[in-house]
């Protein structure tokens, strides 16, 4: 009998992962343990088997509980970036906009267009010429749109035609889940990639992934690496990015830096390996390297 709890556990766990992603951890223990107290003690199991079977609930709640916290496994930078094409991701932070620059070159390559969007109330408008260090500005659209419900409607329509590799939106308002839902189809039609620079606390569920950019400061740093002009003291590209919602992965953080010279995103170290103003004293710190097609 404790044997067929355990299927029936597992089963229903897989199931209140995705009900319950961003429920309280609290509300899914008490509910768990009083649905499974109430089982067995409707089909009479003995007291060994809804022992070994609360014990088996607990430890796969701690398991869950540990991943909601971010203390999972260490995922490899390679895994979850360059960002996945033909889904819709979100980024927040003040490094949003170097990120979602770097992702426009990354994700066009040599012969893909970008479309960035912001709405026209905007004080300020980011001019392409600045991003010359991380994309194409002629492979670079910028569009004023009026209000949100037509950056929502631009955004959807270029993802799903297809004509452009990445649709940046500066998004003002939080997307509802239909909305997001919505952008996620579009761009597994198109192909293309979509990135949501949002403010803090405007995340969606449908999102496939949720990135936190922040500068870090480079003063007094100091690294030995095969690639030296691709660090230098006080390098304002310094950004800790932190992967704070992944659906097909775990979740991580990293320091990185942008190369302009090859393109490319280089992971100076672990983020959690050091205070921001340690230096580094092993060799050939870069453990990752991203570059543009």
């Amino acid at each position: 009998m404790a044997s067929g709890f355990y299927r029936l556990f597992s089963a229903l766990f897989c199931h209140f992962r995705v009900i319950f992603e961003e429920t309280s951890l609290l509300v899914i223990y008490a509910y768990v343990a009083w649905l499974f107290y109430a089982t067995c003690k409707l089909l009479g199991a003995r007291i060994q088997d809804l022992t070994k079977t609360l014990l088996f609930a607990m430890f796969s709640l701690c398991s869950f509980a540990m991943e909601c916290e971010g203390y999972v496994m260490t995922a490899l930078f390679t895994d979850c970036y360059p960002l996945k094409s033909g889904r819709a991701h979100e980024v927040t932070g003040h490094g949003g906009t170097l990120f979602a620059a770097i992702a426009c070159g990354l994700g066009t390559g040599k012969a893909g267009t970008a479309l960035w969007l912001t709405e026209h109330w905007r004080p300020d408008q980011i001019n392409p010429a600045g991003l010359v260090s991380f994309c194409d500005p002629e492979r670079l659209l910028m569009v004023r749109v009026p209000d949100h419900k037509s950056m929502q409607a631009c955004a959807e329509e270029a993802l799903r035609s297809g004509a452009v590799s990445v649709v940046v939106a500066e998004v003002a308002r939080p997307v509802s889940f239909t909305a997001g839902r919505r952008l996620q189809l579009a761009a597994e039609t198109g192909g293309a990639t979509g990135v949501l620079l949002i403010g803090d606390g405007m995340g969606n569920n449908a999102a496939e992934s949720r990135w936190h950019c922040a500068p870090v400061s480079a003063v007094g740093r100091r690294l030995s690496t095969p690639c030296p002009k691709a660090f230098s003291s006080g390098d304002s590209t310094l950004q800790r990015w932190t992967l704070i919602k992944n659906k097909s992965g775990t979740l991580d953080n990293w320091d990185i830096i942008w190369d302009a010279e090859t393109r490319r995103v280089i992971v100076v170290s672990k983020a959690g390996e050091r205070s921001d103003f340690a230096p580094s004293t092993s060799g050939g710190a870069l453990c990752a390297h991203v570059a543009a097609e």
